[in-house]
């Protein structure tokens, strides 16, 4: 169950509630712009108080196995939508160490407790988080991601496998190019790369989201499949985190047998920076972000997911990933 800390409905509590966060001109700050959510002081002691008793009502309800935590920062600050500061840096990051940890110790370790961190570590939440969802940001103007963004990525989803308590839940979303159908091959490339990347670099989850957060698209074009469109001031606005379901996530691949991020090795032994390969119980996923097309050579015949080339032989580009059967 989602936990909202950092803002709630206005019908939560009174106008007149002391821990509103207000702006200069002494009226409640929405969360995001058109949002119905204001935010509130989670700073605050009382604030801290009242979130640990909701955490406590949902462990104890029967229905969820944990919450989820959004915007999970350490030592930055997350600003409103007009980029105001209403607290410190440190008194934001104290706060949420203070509010999971006080959480983790009255629901005891069976209760799961995710916190969305985006690409960042969370070291100071570790002991008491379970996992993380990342949302992995486009790098290049929302087209694509780039090498050393990926190994951003690779790097954090790496951290996280080692560092969070058990049982872990690591998620990596991948982002869509929004302004094109979600099955055309350069989504379809960026998917593979996220899947086979999670794949390689942890035992977690993948998704691959098709839309784009606080764009507003001044001109009407069509709208994929999957969508919504809602109309304010005279301006059309796409909802984020719309997903479709690929059938390369079909592949039944099996659990894996090989270890996380280790390089394939070609003909001579040598490892191939930036080409990982992890086998499965039922194939290999393989990652490529070498910066070339790479020749894979498996240790038996094998059927490409993506491709549907049978062999012991294949060819993968640059910034795609395969997952290959047995």
């Amino acid at each position: 169950m989602s936990l909202d800390y950092t803002d709630t409905d206005p019908a939560d509590y009174p106008e007149d509630w002391p821990y509103w966060i207000r702006d200069e001109n002494g009226n409640r700050v929405r969360a995001s712009a058109g949002d119905s959510d204001f935010l509130i002081d989670f700073t605050h002691p009382v604030v801290q108080d009242i979130l640990v008793q909701k955490a406590v009502a949902v462990a104890k309800c029967g229905l969820y196995d944990g919450i989820y935590l959004g915007g999970w920062q350490e030592g930055s600050s997350i600003p409103d939508n007009n980029g105001v500061y209403y607290r410190s840096v440190e008194a934001e990051w104290s706060a949420r160490i203070s509010i999971v940890r006080r959480i983790r110790e009255v629901v005891g370790d069976d209760f799961l407790i995710i916190v969305k961190t985006n690409q960042r570590p969370a070291p100071l939440s570790a002991p008491y988080v379970n996992g993380m969802f990342m949302e992995a940001i486009l790098d290049e103007q929302d087209t694509g991601y780039t090498h050393a963004g990926l190994r951003e990525i690779e790097s954090t989803l790496l951290w996280s496998e080692q560092n969070f308590r058990e049982p872990q839940i690591n998620a990596l979303e991948g982002r869509g190019i929004s302004l094109e159908p979600p099955d055309s091959s350069r989504n379809q490339q960026t998917m593979r790369v996220i899947t086979t990347l999670s794949l390689t670099h942890s035992d977690g989850y993948v998704c691959y989201d098709i839309g784009v957060r606080g764009i507003i698209h001044e001109h009407a074009y069509e709208v994929w499949p999957g969508h919504e469109r809602e109309h304010i001031d005279g301006k059309s606005h796409l909802h984020n985190h719309q997903h479709y379901w690929y059938p390369f996530w079909d592949a039944p691949l099996g659990r894996p047998v090989g270890k996380k991020a280790q390089l394939y090795h070609d003909s001579q032994g040598h490892g191939v920076e930036g080409l990982f390969m992890r086998e499965f119980t039922k194939g290999w996923a393989v990652y490529n972000r070498s910066g070339k097309e790479q020749k894979i050579r498996l240790p038996e015949q094998a059927s490409g997911a993506a491709s549907g080339i049978i062999g012991v032989n294949h060819t993968l580009s640059d910034l795609d990933g395969e997952i290959y059967l047995k």
